[in-house]
């Protein structure tokens, strides 16, 4: 049987998103990181280049350059790094904070098979789905949004393992029509959650991005904590794959968005409402 998120569970990666704190939104972030670069990186192959690669995907708006870090590890690692849980992971993760692919995203990634199958949505992230149920539930509003008739929150964002206590073989049928979908996309996938993730940082924010080394309980992984001054805003695992590029097999956001938005003076809509196109700053 398929079990979703077998590698978070094994690494035992889990921590808690933070609650943003008042001095953090104040202070605003003044200094920048290093300058990101205006031609694309080479892959990167140690640590200290993850974040280059990830500053030039977001701000050139290509989700497939993610692919880069798709998880390709020897047979005798993959119960640790599963590229499989590492996705599912990205996706929720992302759901979680109320971030989705756009219609365009998921064509350029050739997700258009996920989305029939009701495994993400353009319209629609497992929190935002969330708050229009519980408004419903408590009696704060009345009827659903457009759309939402079509959601199966057993599916969306990938959430499979979260769904309250389900006929086992039902459970296995969706993990297993989960993992098929996947397998016809694997690297797309991955990207897929991994950019849905990282747009929780406005644009406006990435240059001023720094990577700091933070200890990880696993040997053969590496930590990189983000930071916009000293405000910690993610956690990123990343390993080395057989080829020696380097592998993300885990994002933590420790802020959610709006907060996130605030440090760098504009609101959550606003940094929903980019330009479609943005060269990094020179």
């Amino acid at each position: 049987m398929f079990k979703p998120l077998v590698l978070a569970i094994a690494v035992g990666l889990f921590f808690t998103i933070g609650c943003e704190k008042k001095s953090d939104a104040q202070q605003g972030v003044k200094k920048p990181g290093y300058k990101i670069p205006t031609t694309a990186p080479a892959v990167a192959k140690v640590p200290g280049a993850v974040l280059e690669n990830i500053q030039y995907a977001m701000l050139k708006k290509d989700p497939k350059r993610l692919e880069a870090f798709f998880i390709e590890v020897a047979e005798k690692d993959q119960a640790r790094y599963n590229w499989i849980g590492s996705t599912q992971w990205f996706h929720k993760h992302a759901g979680d904070m109320g971030l989705r692919l756009t219609a365009d995203e998921i064509d350029v990634l050739g997700l258009q098979e996920l989305l029939q199958k009701g495994y993400i949505s353009d319209s629609w992230s497992s929190r935002e789905f969330k708050k229009v149920r519980d408004e419903i539930d408590a009696g704060t509003r009345q009827n659903i949004e457009p759309g939402m008739e079509k959601i199966d929150e057993r599916k969306l964002d990938m959430p499979i393992f979260t769904v309250p206590p389900m006929d086992k073989k039902v459970v296995e049928t969706l993990n297993n029509q989960l993992k098929e979908v996947l397998e016809k996309t694997p690297k797309a996938a991955f990207a897929g959650g991994l950019y849905r993730c990282f747009k929780a940082i406005p644009l406006e924010g990435w240059q001023y991005i720094n990577a700091v080394i933070a200890p990880n309980m696993d040997k053969n992984l590496t930590t990189l904590a983000l930071k916009a001054d000293d405000v910690h805003l993610a956690n990123i695992s990343v390993g080395n794959n057989t080829d020696g590029t380097m592998f993300i097999v885990y994002v933590q956001f420790e802020k959610m968005p709006n907060a996130i938005a605030k440090l760098f003076g504009v609101t959550l809509e606003q940094a929903k409402q980019e330009p479609a196109k943005q060269e990094p700053p020179k």
